[in-house]
């Protein structure tokens, strides 16, 4: 026995495509659902917010009085010219790096030196490496392959 809900879908089969609108009724009523179900979400959402917030605040430790008197900077701080600072701050490192350098605490000299990198490198050279008396409890060689030098013939650094 055939219904008036067969002859579109035999309609449809027929043709190969559906051959009715949605019900707009439905359309509506599910839309306005949705709606509703997004809104009931963000006030329950805002409401353990709230909850939340109030909580931490009871549970929130006073201020030391120190930290009170302390002003942060009045908003972000920003690099007004961030070229100028690298350049200042490459040159204290090439300073730290080129010269000699007495350590001293409390203006006392403390009998550590800083000498310039290409110095330390020379002095390598001419002495070698300090070697560490053997034990029983030395790391293995490393398996690293050599370094070498790009700009150079090809000889190991």
């Amino acid at each position: 026995m055939k219904t008036h809900h067969d002859v579109p879908l035999e309609d449809a089969m027929r043709k190969g495509y559906e051959t009715r609108d949605a019900d707009v009724r439905w359309v509506l009523i599910s839309g306005l659902a949705l709606l509703v179900l997004i809104v009931v979400t963000l006030a329950l959402m805002d409401a353990v917010m709230n909850h939340y917030v109030r909580q931490y605040a009871k549970t929130d430790p006073a201020l030391s009085p120190l930290a009170a008197g302390r002003a942060g900077p009045d908003g972000p701080v920003l690099q007004s010219q961030p070229y100028a600072d690298l350049a200042d701050f490459l040159a204290r490192e090439r300073q730290i790096l080129d010269h000699y350098f007495v350590e001293t605490v409390q203006g006392r000299p403390t009998g550590r030196v800083q000498i310039p990198i290409q110095r330390a490198m020379d002095l390598v050279l001419e002495r070698g490496l300090l070697e560490r008396p053997a034990s029983a409890t030395a790391p293995a060689p490393s398996t690293r392959p050599e370094r070498r030098d790009a700009t150079s013939d090809g000889a190991t650094r």
